[in-house]
């Protein structure tokens, strides 16, 4: 009897399971929406980011023009300057990555 009534949690688990993933399964103009959405605040990030890159770029090179590369504030630009550049390539990677996303099976079967 335990048997039985432990198979049936199982199952039912099972059927659970498999019809909620059902309906958080975003249809194919979901995914464009989802993907648009992601690419514009990727876009919005990475602009934000280079002109930070750029302000700290300028601001190095000033410092560097004065004369105080041993200075504490020409070691904090240089390292926000390099966060800044780390930042960018996450970014980029990111938006690699969902270019690589956008492509499906069933684009690949309407192209052929």
């Amino acid at each position: 009897m335990a048997t039985m009534t432990s198979c049936l949690g199982v199952m039912t688990g099972a059927f659970l399971v498999a019809i909620l993933s059902q309906k958080l399964l975003l249809s194919r103009w979901e995914k464009y929406i989802y993907n648009f959405v992601l690419k514009v605040e990727l876009a919005k990030a990475q602009k934000y980011h280079a002109a930070n890159i750029i302000q700290y770029g300028w601001k190095s090179w000033r410092l560097t023009g004065m004369g105080m590369q041993q200075s504490i504030e020409y070691v904090n630009t240089q390292r926000k300057l390099f966060e800044e550049v780390s930042t960018m390539q996450q970014i980029k990677q990111g938006q690699r990555a969902l270019a690589n996303n956008v492509i499906g099976l069933a684009e690949l079967m309407i192209a052929h």
